[in-house]
C-alpha cells in the first residue's frame, strides 16, 4: 500500500496506520511503500487510519492497540448518521458481550452482538435499520453495551 498527500499534512499533524487485531500501528510517512501479511485463515482485516495532531493521534493509537482497564463505549459516529453508525466499545478482559440498540421508548431496534468476545476494543457498524431490515425513522436511539455486570449507554441520531 501506498499512502498520498502525507507531505501536505500541516506541521505537527501526521498518520498512522492502525491493525487493532495485531494490536500493531504504524505511523506512515511519504514515499513509502507498506506491505501486510493476510492472516492465514483468510479472515477480512481490518485497519484505522488516524489522521491529525501528532499527540491526539497518538493517545488514540495508544488507546486502539491496549485493552481497557474497564467496559468502554465510546460515542458513535457519524452523530447526527443519515445512513450507518460506527460503533467502537472496549473490553478488559475476554467477556460475553452484548450490544444493542434501542429507540426512546426502550423497545429494542436491533441486536448487534450477543456472544463472547476477546478482551480490547471492538467497532460493529449498524446500518439504521429495525433487526427486519426495515430503515428506522429520523430520531434519537440508544446503543446499549453490557457486559457482566457493566453497562454503559450511548445516544446516536439518525435523520432521513
Amino acid at each position: 500500500l501506498t499512502f498520498g498527500g502525507l507531505d501536505a499534512l500541516p506541521d505537527g499533524f501526521g498518520a498512522w496506520l492502525v491493525d487493532e487485531a495485531a494490536e500493531q500501528s504504524t505511523r506512515l510517512t511519504p514515499q513509502t511503500r507498506y506491505r501486510f501479511q493476510a492472516p492465514p485463515n483468510d479472515e477480512t482485516r481490518m485497519f484505522q487510519l488516524l489522521v491529525g495532531p501528532i499527540d491526539a493521534v497518538r493517545s488514540a493509537v495508544e488507546a486502539s492497540v491496549e485493552h481497557p482497564d474497564r467496559v468502554v463505549l465510546t460515542p458513535s459516529y457519524p452523530n447526527p448518521a443519515h445512513h450507518s453508525v460506527t460503533i467502537r466499545y472496549g473490553l478488559p478482559t475476554q467477556a460475553p458481550a452484548r450490544l444493542a440498540v434501542y429507540d426512546v421508548r426502550g423497545r429494542r431496534v436491533a441486536v448487534l452482538h450477543d456472544g463472547p468476545q476477546p478482551p480490547g476494543y471492538h467497532t460493529l457498524h449498524w446500518d439504521g435499520r429495525h433487526a427486519d431490515g426495515t430503515p428506522v425513522a429520523s430520531g434519537t436511539y440508544l446503543i446499549r453495551l453490557q457486559s457482566g455486570d457493566a453497562v454503559r449507554t450511548g445516544r446516536v441520531t439518525i435523520v432521513r
